[in-house]
């Protein structure tokens, strides 16, 4: 499924997993649409992908979504990830926020945002 003529969702099942492509900006003015977008996806899927590389701005309320969402996941037993490590507008805000402490270095346990492997299991994912 494609983007909306609002640019907001495009998502698609691919084996277990509930890919959820936004697109559009993803700030402030739009928290309760990405929430809603977020959250219909966890009670659809036990497994969700966010896929980020079409928003061409974000800012913090949307890593408070993401955030939040993967929280919510974890305690029901769910899995959130990203699709990609961010880039772009997401690494960013990531960046300016001090989600990242330098130009690509992950701050204490933010290994989701990049796609890289804890060594505590932090981005571990059940999904197949």
């Amino acid at each position: 499924m494609q983007a909306n003529e609002d640019g907001a969702l495009a998502s698609s099942e691919r084996a277990q997993t509930k890919i959820v492509e936004l697109s559009g900006p993803r700030t402030l003015r739009n928290t309760e649409q990405t929430h809603s977008l977020l959250a219909e996806a966890l009670s659809q899927s036990s497994c969700i992908s966010v896929d980020c590389s079409n928003i061409p701005e974000i800012d913090l309320s949307f890593v408070q979504l993401v955030l939040a969402a993967r929280r919510a996941a974890a305690e029901s037993g769910k899995s959130l990830t990203l699709a990609g490590p961010a880039r772009g507008a997401l690494f960013d805000a990531l960046f300016r926020g001090g989600f990242l402490t330098q130009r690509g270095g992950p701050a204490g346990g933010q290994a989701f945002w990049l796609k890289q492997e804890a060594s505590d299991g932090e981005n571990r994912s059940d999904c197949r």
